[in-house]
C-alpha cells in the first residue's frame, strides 16, 4: 500500500481535476500509450484513481499503476528504462534531482501546474521523446524542456553518453583552443571527421577554412600536387597558371589528413619538411610559400606498428601524434546505440517516424557494428524506407544486419584482421561480389573496400 502521508499537495482537488483535464488531450494520451508500448514506466501522480478511469486511459501491460506519492514513484525507477512522469505539482521535480538527465514540460493553466517529465536515469537521453512531445507542444503553451547540463547528450553534432565517448569528447574540448597537432585514432565510421570539425569550431581558427582530404582516395601520382600544389607546366596536363594544394587552401585554418597511414614514404618525407619549415613548395617550383595551418590527422591503422615495420616514418609519427585521441568503436559504447538510432530516426525520417519498437532496438543493441556509426545510420535509413507506419519495427531492418562471428577482444590485431577478412568474404558470397553494396553494409568507401580485398587476398 503506497505511503499517502507524504506529498500532501497531491490531494489538491483543483490540481488533480486539472490533471484529469489534461489527460483528456488525445495527443497526450496517444503519446503516453506510445511510451508504454516502448517499455517506459508511466508515473501519473494523481490521488483519485476514479479520475483516470473516467478519461479512459488504457495502457498496455507493464505500464505503471498511478502513484499517490512522488517518493513511491521515484523508488520504482529502474536504471536503463525511461520514465514518463505526470504530476500536478511543480515542486515534485525535487524528487528527480538525483538523476542525471531529464526533460520536462511545464504548462501553467487555470487549474494549476502540470509537470510532464521524461526521466532517463542511466545517462541515456532519447530525442524521439521530444519529437513526440512536439505534436502537442503548440496546444500546451508555453512549453519548456531542459536537459541536465551535467550530461549533455548532443553537442557539436557529437552524440553519446558512454564513458568512453565522453572521455574522447572531453579531451577534444580541452585541446581545441591550442595549436598542437592532433591524431584521431579509431575504426572506420567512428566519427573522426566529426571530431575534427568540432575541434575546428572550438578553436581560434573557427573563422578560417576547414579542409578535409582523404589520403587513400588520391592516386599515388597525384598526392604531391593535391597536397602541395603545382606550378604552370609542372607536368603534362597541368592547369595553366598552376594550382594551390590543400595546405595553401587551409591557410589560417585547419587541415584534416584522413587515413594518413596510406601516404607513401616519399610523400611522408615532403609532409615532414612542410610541417617543420611551415612553408610549402609547389610541384615544379623552388619558391617557398609560408603557411599557417593546424594539422589534424585521422587513421584506422596502427601507426606505431607501421613505424616498427618501417612503413611509416618515425619522425613524422611523433610530429603528428602530439595529442592522440582514441574514438571507441560502437560495440564498446552500447548504451549510445539507442541515442544514435533515435537521432538518425528523427533526422532522416522527420515527423513521419516517431519511435523504434523494443524488439528492433534490442536487435540494434545486440549487433556488433563493424562499420560503426556510419553503418548504424545506413541501417536506420534502410528501415525508414521500408517501414509501413511511423514506428520502425524489427521486420524493417535489413536482413544482413547480424553478420556472422563476433569481433575479438581489443589488442588482438591478428585475430581482428582474421575476423574482418571473414566478414568481407561472407558479404562477397552473399552479394555476389557487389562491391557497392558490400561497402555500404560495412560503412566504408569503395576505395577502402578494394584495398582490404587486395590486402586479404580475396
Amino acid at each position: 500500500m503506497p505511503d499517502t502521508t507524504t506529498d500532501h499537495a497531491f490531494s489538491s482537488c483543483k490540481n488533480a481535476t486539472a490533471l484529469s483535464s489534461l489527460l483528456t488531450d488525445s495527443l497526450l494520451r496517444e503519446w503516453l500509450a506510445q511510451m508504454s508500448a516502448m517499455g517506459a514506466g508511466i508515473a501519473i501522480m494523481c490521488p483519485d484513481l476514479h479520475l483516470l478511469h473516467t478519461v479512459g486511459i488504457d495502457f498496455q501491460p507493464g505500464a505503471w499503476l498511478p502513484e499517490t506519492t512522488a517518493a513511491t514513484a521515484a523508488a520504482r525507477v529502474v536504471p536503463g528504462h525511461p520514465v514518463a512522469w505526470l504530476s500536478p505539482e511543480e515542486h515534485h521535480l525535487a524528487c528527480l534531482r538525483d538523476w542525471a538527465s531529464y526533460a520536462w514540460l511545464h504548462t501553467p493553466s487555470q487549474g494549476g501546474a502540470y509537470i510532464l517529465c521524461i526521466l532517463l536515469p542511466a545517462h541515456l537521453y532519447s530525442p524521439v521523446f521530444l519529437l513526440m512531445m512536439h505534436h502537442f507542444r503548440r496546444r500546451l503553451s508555453p512549453v519548456r524542456h531542459t536537459l541536465s547540463p551535467d550530461t549533455p547528450a548532443i553537442q557539436d553534432g557529437l552524440i553519446g553518453q558512454s564513458p568512453a565517448f565522453l572521455r574522447a569528447r572531453d579531451i577534444m574540448l580541452r585541446v581545441a583552443g591550442g595549436n598542437s597537432s592532433i591524431m584521431l585514432n579509431g575504426e572506420s565510421g567512428t566519427g573522426k571527421e566529426l571530431f575534427a570539425r568540432a575541434i575546428h569550431r572550438h578553436s581560434p581558427r573557427a573563422g578560417h577554412p576547414f579542409i578535409a582530404i582523404n589520403c587513400s582516395a588520391i592516386p599515388a601520382g597525384l598526392i604531391s600536387s593535391e597536397l602541395f600544389g603545382y606550378r604552370d607546366g609542372a607536368f603534362t596536363g597541368a592547369r595553366r597558371g598552376g594550382a594551390s594544394g590543400v595546405f595553401e587552401s587551409a591557410h589560417g585554418g585547419t587541415l584534416l589528413l584522413d587515413e594518413v597511414g596510406e601516404l607513401p614514404l616519399d610523400a611522408q618525407a615532403i609532409l615532414l619538411r612542410v610541417l617543420e619549415e611551415r612553408t610549402v613548395v609547389r610541384l615544379g617550383d623552388t619558391r617557398g610559400i609560408p603557411i599557417d595551418v593546424r594539422i589534424i590527422t585521422a587513421t584506422n591503422r596502427d601507426l606505431a606498428q607501421m613505424v616498427r615495420e618501417h612503413t611509416f616514418r618515425q619522425d613524422l609519427y611523433y610530429r603528428l601524434n602530439v595529442i592522440p585521441i582514441t574514438l571507441p568503436p560502437l560495440r564498446q559504447r552500447p548504451q549510445d546505440i539507442p541515442l544514435l538510432a533515435h537521432f538518425f530516426l528523427t533526422s532522416l525520417g522527420g515527423s513521419r517516424m516517431t519511435a523504434i519498437e523494443a524488439e528492433a532496438m534490442a536487435r540494434l543493441c545486440a549487433s556488433q557494428w563493424p562499420g560503426n556509426i556510419r553503418q548504424l545510420r545506413n541501417v536506420i535509413e534502410w528501415g525508414i524506407n521500408f517501414a509501413d507506419g511511423n514506428i520502425l519495427r524489427c521486420a524493417d531492418l535489413p536482413p544482413d544486419l547480424d553478420l556472422p562471428d563476433t569481433p575479438p577482444a581489443d589488442g588482438q590485431a591478428d585475430s581482428y584482421a582474421a575476423w574482418e577478412r571473414r566478414q568481407i568474404w561472407a558479404l562477397m558470397q552473399r552479394y555476389r561480389a557487389n562491391k557497392t553494396r558490400i561497402a555500404q553494409v560495412l560503412g566504408i568507401s569503395r576505395g577502402t573496400l578494394y584495398k582490404k580485398i587486395r590486402h586479404y587476398g580475396l
